[in-house]
């Protein structure tokens, strides 16, 4: 049996008790809904505000659709030739797009198709790289495959055309007893980026639950933002259902 999700909640009951709604959403059972759970990782966060992911400073996003260049950082990097490396993102129209490109040449690769937006990027094969990878276009990195994580960790995220987001939690991790800020910070199309969270600890793990879900629509940027009184590395993550227009 299957369901869709509408105006009413959703619950079901079998012999152990209540199957939750992320439950039914991770069996497959919600025709029209998709968990995105969105993590980053940041080695080194000062005094001014950085975006949680693998390669530091403030992310940004790209203007346009680009056909990216993948390319190992190894002191020698023909030794990476054979690793095969999935991006995940959004084409130009905001929709969902992915492409598994294999690293040649000097350890390079380039996209066939155009990103607008890149979620995530992993090593897909058997294959382990030596050293970081770096997806760019013009020289501007746009993600990062930290060694040996073989995956970004980047807590930056953009809701695909025809769908819309319910964010359900944020999480942040402080690697030091720091004071540190944190803030959600949220665009949506054609907007400018606003801070819809804002939460603060001295080294404790921060963990915001939202009752009723902040809801987003498509095309809406989203990424977490850091500050400490002294460097330390700090993780982030948030999770999103991601539910189809009808």
């Amino acid at each position: 049996m299957s369901f869709s999700i509408g105006k009413d909640s959703i619950t079901q009951r079998d012999k152990a008790g209540t199957i939750t709604l992320g439950q039914l959403i991770a069996m497959g059972e919600i025709e029209n809904a998709t968990d995105i759970n969105k993590f980053g990782f940041n080695p080194s966060v000062g005094a001014a505000f950085e975006t949680i992911w693998d390669a530091g400073g403030t992310y940004s996003f790209l203007a346009s659709p680009q056909l990216l260049t993948v390319t190992s950082q190894d002191e020698t990097p023909a030794n990476d030739n054979g690793v095969q490396v999935t991006l995940e993102g959004l084409d130009g129209n905001y929709e969902a797009l992915s492409e598994t490109v294999t690293l040649a040449g000097l350890g390079t690769a380039t996209t066939q198709n155009t990103f607008l937006r890149i979620h995530r990027a992993y090593i897909a094969n058997g294959q382990a790289p030596g050293d970081d990878i770096l997806i760019e276009y013009n020289s501007v990195t746009y993600a990062q495959i930290t060694y040996d994580y073989n995956q970004t960790l980047m807590a930056v995220y953009t809701v695909p055309a025809g769908y819309t987001a319910y964010l359900q939690n944020l999480r942040v991790g402080i690697g030091k007893q720091k004071e540190v800020i944190a803030r959600l910070q949220v665009r949506e199309f054609g907007g400018i980026f606003r801070t819809r969270a804002l939460l603060s600890s001295f080294g404790a793990p921060i963990d915001k639950e939202w009752t009723v879900p902040e809801v987003y629509p498509e095309k809406t940027d989203f990424m977490v933002m850091a500050t400490a009184n002294a460097t330390t590395d700090i993780s982030a993550s948030f999770e999103i259902i991601l539910v189809e227009n009808t």
